[in-house]
């Protein structure tokens, strides 16, 4: 089933082959909670599989069915950088973007090369 909305978007419901049956794509993603049921975007489906879908987002609450439960970071090789060096601006990318040179540090080392957000600074 699918529909086109005011702004000429395809809204439509997408099935997979599992064996035998066809199983509702939406609905394997609620149920394993990869995603979220929303009324604005619901409100364009037939009464009995938006009722199907709020039940079975319901049923993964209960459960405490989460994407992230067993996440565990990446280890990773790199150690921190000095929050506190002397250095210059050599480029401004973009406006809350620069990438700054380390003077502590040979020039042309890649490790003097430093790149911050304005909002982590």
């Amino acid at each position: 089933m699918f529909t086109i909305e005011q702004f000429s978007n395809l809204i439509g419901s997408v099935y997979y082959s599992d064996g035998e049956s066809a199983k509702d794509l939406a609905m394997q993603l609620i149920e394993n909670r990869y995603a979220k049921y929303v009324e604005w975007s619901a409100s364009m489906m037939e009464d009995e599989a938006r009722r199907k879908l709020r039940v079975a987002e319901l049923l993964a609450k209960k459960t405490k069915l989460w994407l992230c439960t067993k996440y565990v970071p990446p280890t990773t090789n790199s150690k921190a950088i000095s929050d506190n060096f002397i250095g210059k601006v050599v480029e401004v990318v973009s406006g809350d973007y620069i990438v700054l040179v380390d003077d502590s540090l040979p020039f042309g080392s890649p490790a003097a090369e430093r790149r911050d957000n304005l909002s982590s600074i």
